[in-house]
């Protein structure tokens, strides 16, 4: 399996069919609407996760400041999950993006990937009715290795690493992906 910038291509089939599992009640109006914004955003980097010619795992994320990326959109097809191949999306835009943090506000059903992953998950309650959001965050410590650090970059390494998840246990592992 080999990732691929697919920015540029996100209106593909392929690519759709794969980003309509990270969206609630998609219709293909939504999906081109979401493809034309991330198209036009300068800021949003998209890839895919290719198995031979078919699209099986899309990530999309946006270059915020002080080298941090939120996570837009997720998917993998329901064929090939439980795979790596979240992770591996995961992996190479933090290492290929050289990103410090990375984080995104995700549902229940996607909260056990992002702490699996890593992530530091925080319940932000019912953002909408009988919805309850959560958002997910992740230090990469590798960049802090090669970059020089902020006062900011390093308090909120602090905050987010030492802090208590949403179930009220510490962490007391730093969290890291793994290029």
């Amino acid at each position: 399996m080999n990732i691929i910038n697919i920015k540029g291509s996100l209106h593909d089939k392929g690519v759709l069919g794969v980003l309509l599992h990270s969206q609630y009640m998609p219709t293909e109006e939504k999906l081109n609407l979401l493809a034309d914004k991330y198209e036009a955003d300068v800021n949003v980097s998209a890839f895919a996760c290719i198995d031979g010619i078919i699209v099986v795992g899309v990530i999309v994320v946006m270059s915020q400041a002080l080298a941090s990326l939120e996570i837009l959109s997720i998917a993998v097809e329901p064929d090939f999950r439980a795979k790596g191949i979240g992770s591996k999306l995961l992996s190479f835009v933090t290492k290929h993006l050289s990103c410090s943090h990375i984080y995104a506000e995700t549902d229940a059903d996607a909260v056990g990937f992002y702490r699996k992953c890593g992530f530091n998950n925080k319940s932000l309650g019912e953002k909408y009715p009988g919805v309850i959001r959560y958002h997910c965050s992740l230090i990469n410590i590798l960049i802090f290795a090669i970059t020089p650090l902020s006062f900011y970059s390093w308090s909120s390494f602090l905050i987010s690493s030492f802090t208590a998840d949403e179930e009220g246990g510490s962490r007391d592992n730093v969290p890291c992906v793994t290029p």
